[in-house]
C-alpha cells in the first residue's frame, strides 16, 4: 500500500496536456510517457477506490502486472525522450528520479542542467533546490547560486522554446502563491490537499523566476530588485512572503532617497 500511495501521489501530477504537435526529437516519446502515466493513474485510482470500499482483492495479480508493465513503459518512453535531448522529458525524468528511494542526485542535476541550458525555465528554477546541495565548499556553493541566478535571468529574458508543454511539474512549493500550510500534525487529507510541488504554468514559473532574482539582487541593484518584483506581481505573485519582501525593498529605496549623499 505504501508503494501504491507513492505512485498515486507522483503520477497525479504528471498527467494532463498529453496532446502535442511534434516539433522536435523526443516529443513523441514524451507524449507516450504522459499517456502511460495517465493510464497508470486511472488504474491506481480505481484500485484505491475499491480498497476503500473493502475489496481486499482490488489489486490482484492481473492489476499488479498491468501496473508494473505500464510503469516500465512509462520509464522507457521518458528515458528515450530524454536521451534524444527533449528538455521537458529531461525535467520530468529528473523529477521521477527525485522520488526514487535511492536518489541519484548527480544524475538529477545533470538532467536539469541539460534542460535549463536548452531554455526550459522550469528546470532553471528546479536547479536552485535540487542541485545547490551538490556543493559542500561555501565558495563553490556561492558560485553555483550565482550561476543559477544567471541562467534563470537568461532564460527569463527570452522566449521559452517549450512554452506549449506547460504546465510543468515544479520541484518545490511556489513562493509566489500561498498554498495551504503543512505542519508536523498535518493529516494525510491535509497533505493531499496541499501538494508540496504542483504543476505551474509558464506565467507562474516566470513570476517565481522574477521573485527569485529580486531576492538575489545585492544592495547596489535594489532598483533592479524592485523592477523584478513589479514584474512578478504583474504575473500573479500574491503571497504574504512576496508582499512583505516588496514592502521591505520599497522602504529601503525610500530611505536611500532620504539619506544625503556623501560628497
Amino acid at each position: 500500500m505504501h508503494t501504491l500511495r507513492l505512485l498515486l501521489i507522483l503520477l497525479a501530477s504528471l498527467t494532463g496536456n498529453v496532446s502535442f504537435a511534434y516539433s522536435s526529437a523526443g516529443a513523441e516519446d514524451y507524449e507516450k510517457a504522459l499517456k502511460t502515466a495517465e493510464h497508470l493513474q486511472k488504474t491506481i485510482s480505481i484500485a484505491k477506490d475499491l480498497l476503500a470500499r473493502g475489496d481486499k482483492n482490488a489489486i490482484d495479480e492481473k492489476t499488479k502486472k498491468q501496473l508494473t508493465d505500464n510503469a516500465i513503459a512509462y520509464r522507457a518512453s521518458l528515458e528515450a525522450s530524454a536521451n534524444l535531448g527533449f528538455a521537458p522529458a529531461q525535467h520530468l525524468l529528473a523529477y521521477t528520479l527525485k522520488h526514487e528511494r535511492s536518489k541519484d542526485n548527480k544524475k538529477i542535476c545533470e538532467l536539469l542542467d541539460l534542460a535549463s541550458h536548452q531554455g526550459l525555465l522550469a528546470s532553471s528554477l528546479a536547479r536552485t533546490t535540487a542541485c545547490i546541495g551538490q556543493q559542500t565548499d561555501p565558495k563553490k556553493m556561492i558560485e553555483a547560486q550565482q550561476g543559477f541566478v544567471s541562467d534563470i535571468a537568461s532564460n527569463l529574458s527570452k522566449h521559452d522554446p517549450y512554452s506549449k508543454y506547460y504546465p510543468i511539474q515544479a520541484f518545490q512549493r511556489p513562493d509566489c502563491m500561498d498554498l495551504p500550510s503543512l505542519d508536523e500534525k498535518a493529516s494525510m487529507e491535509e497533505i493531499a490537499a496541499a501538494p508540496a510541488a504542483p504543476k505551474l504554468s509558464l506565467a507562474q514559473f516566470s513570476a517565481e523566476a522574477n521573485f527569485f532574482i529580486a531576492r538575489s539582487e545585492d544592495n547596489q541593484k535594489i532598483e533592479d530588485a524592485l523592477q523584478h518584483l513589479n514584474q512578478a506581481e504583474e504575473l500573479g505573485c500574491t503571497s504574504k512572503y512576496f508582499i512583505n519582501t516588496k514592502n521591505t525593498i520599497t522602504k529601503r529605496i525610500e530611505q536611500q532617497k532620504l539619506t544625503p549623499k556623501a560628497n
